[in-house]
């Protein structure tokens, strides 16, 4: 995917990028709901238990159970509408299902639980869906189903083969079209699970072993292939009472955050974190073959995993920090500076009047804050540059600095895509807010070929 949560995780990345999943609200009452009530769980290599949707849009029918779907690949994209991720795909599934309509049925089904403040499920994929013309995408809504599969993390994917077995459940962020074409040819086919066996970096891995005090020095890098991500930065694993250990581990990490990671303690940081406006998040590649830093988590491309093991009196950040940096330049042995540089910044600026007229007249609290727009009824202003850096595509790792002045509660309406920055400039510009690019000296990495 892209979170993947993309682009967590991608995730952002995602995930890694923000790779950015979440947790169900409370479920209410709701008539987009199915009405199977008894539902086995959905296992791997066993006939898919059967179901039925009540509530289709874009289909020939809207009401349909597993069994209509049969003669056909089916492919079960479950959502919800706070999953950044999630919605991010739809175009890729749009095309995939474009591609193999003749032989694979996409059919996404959004987990319809409202939430306080926000649209529905139902308005979010339509205005997603009007902004880029999902015309090839069946959607449904429910949550009987999610709730007996006991899907808590999106996006969840369920492939079920022409017979209606299951053969698969994966979070998508590796559903190219070349392994479809290996699903629909009964070929062998990796795909990244969706419950997965841990790398070594898990929580039972963490603990010292009583063989942990013969090693003196230890460091391994591999290729990363399809295990669990774990990114956790060095304080984290430092300091927490679940992963304490001497030593330091990731998995599913690119070759340009590995270096962020070796220098500065953290792979990634985001608005609120010390590192922010100070220090800039991704290097600067002064290199001929750019080729190692090209990395993607949909394709499972350009990740690697790492470890590395150090008697416990060098067990602090700096010494950690200090091998680390080392191991890149072994392995690597690339060049590396750490500079003060002019770099690129959105900077949120306001008009004199723009303090009143965002001011809040009072009532009730209301927030929405999702990818098809913002509203603040009464709600705090300091949100809206959080949502701005988490949203916008563009910023997603160019700091974003907040010069209004502006603070307190507000109302205000932001109706956009936002992903698409000139639509959100559009927006608030009513406010006479804007988004500026500029330069700011911040700290940079430098990677360069070696002279």
């Amino acid at each position: 995917m892209k979170k993947h949560k993309l682009l967590f995780l991608v995730a952002s990345l995602t995930t890694i990028t923000n790779l950015v999943m979440g947790q169900v609200g409370m479920a209410t009452n709701n008539s987009y709901e199915s009405r199977t009530i008894k539902l086995e769980n959905p296992e791997i290599g066993k006939p898919m238990p059967d179901f039925t949707l009540d509530y289709i849009t874009n289909y020939k029918t809207t009401k349909a159970s597993l069994n209509d779907f049969k003669g056909k690949w089916l492919i079960l994209d479950l959502w919800f509408k706070g999953c950044v991720v999630c919605i991010k795909s739809f175009p890729h599934v749009n095309e995939l299902q474009e591609k193999f309509k003749d032989k694979v049925q996409f059919l996404l089904v959004g987990y319809n639980a409202n939430r306080v403040g926000g649209n529905s499920i139902v308005q979010v994929y339509d205005d997603f869906n009007k902004e880029k013309k999902l015309k090839n995408l069946v959607s449904a809504y429910d949550s009987i189903i999610i709730k007996k599969w006991n899907v808590w993390s999106f996006p969840c994917v369920f492939i079920i083969n022409p017979e209606g077995t299951l053969v698969a459940i994966t979070d998508g962020r590796d559903l190219t079209e070349e392994k479809m074409r290996q699903l629909i040819d009964r070929k062998s086919v990796l795909l990244y699970p969706k419950d997965r066996e841990k790398f070594s970096a898990g929580i039972n891995n963490m603990h010292p072993k009583p063989s942990d005090s013969l090693i003196l020095f230890q460091s391994s890098l591999t290729k990363f292939t399809n295990q669990d991500f774990f990114l956790q930065s060095i304080d984290y694993q430092l300091n927490s009472d679940i992963y304490i250990r001497k030593g330091y581990k990731v998995a599913g990490i690119p070759l340009n955050l590995f270096y962020n990671l070796a220098y500065f303690g953290k792979h990634h940081w985001i608005r609120g974190d010390s590192l922010y406006e100070k220090v800039y998040r991704q290097p600067i590649l002064n290199l001929k073959d750019t080729s190692l830093f090209i990395w993607s988590d949909r394709q499972l491309k350009g990740l690697y995993n790492y470890s590395l093991d150090v008697p416990k009196e060098l067990a602090t950040k700096e010494g950690l920090m200090k091998r680390m940096q080392g191991d890149l330049e072994g392995y690597f042995g690339y060049k590396v500076t750490v500079e003060n540089r002019k770099m690129p910044i959105w900077k949120l600026t306001a008009k004199n009047y723009s303090h009143e007229r965002l001011k809040t007249k009072g009532g009730p609290i209301v927030y929405k804050g999702e990818i098809t727009g913002v509203t603040f009824g009464n709600f705090k202003w300091s949100q809206l540059p959080y949502l701005l850096d988490r949203y916008i595509n563009e910023m997603s790792l160019v700091t974003l600095i907040d010069e209004t002045g502006i603070t307190g509660n507000v109302d205000l309406k932001i109706d956009a895509l936002m992903s698409d920055i000139h639509q959100v400039k559009r927006e608030l510009q009513k406010y006479g807010l804007d988004l500026v690019k500029e330069e700011r000296e911040m700290k940079v990495l430098v990677i360069s070929d070696q002279k």
